[in-house]
């Protein structure tokens, strides 16, 4: 009898664990692995891969592979393909914030300005299509002398 509760018991620990842990939690880690790498081509890839399920993923985990993801096409001049990433986030909580501690003030005000635009568009019943803000970094002039 006591081999039984024994053999329960190690059951239980063993195993308990392993089904309550989110299956898209290893996948998020992963991508934050690559994220703070600079590995944006492999995080965009990942994150890709990871959204195909996105059922998977508790919301707090789907806004941050959203995030890594919009940041990863920002750094890489993909301003489209980071506008879209920050609209899926939008569409799923119209209210969410991006973290101030995380992210640049240039992503901050490029989201910011989306999110803007994206509750303009959804007052007038979504018929505006947004475009990513154009905010260039660099002025360059030539001169002909």
């Amino acid at each position: 009898m006591s081999q039984i509760k024994a053999t329960l018991i190690l059951f239980v620990m063993c195993c308990v664990p392993a089904l309550s842990q989110n299956p898209g939690a290893a996948r998020q880690e992963v991508i934050e692995q690559k994220f703070r790498a600079f590995d944006y081509d492999a995080v965009i890839e990942l994150a890709n891969q990871s959204l195909l399920h996105a059922d998977d993923y508790v919301p707090e985990i789907l806004f941050q592979i959203y995030e890594m993801k919009a940041v990863a096409h920002y750094s890489k001049m993909e301003m489209t393909q980071a506008l879209n990433c920050f609209l899926a986030i939008l569409k799923i909580d119209p209210e969410h914030d991006l973290d101030p501690v995380k992210h640049s003030p240039k992503i901050i005000s490029f989201y910011d300005e989306i999110k803007l635009n994206f509750k303009h568009s959804q007052e007038s019943e979504g018929k505006a299509e947004i475009q990513p803000p154009v905010k260039p970094d660099t002025v360059i002039v030539y001169r002909t002398d």
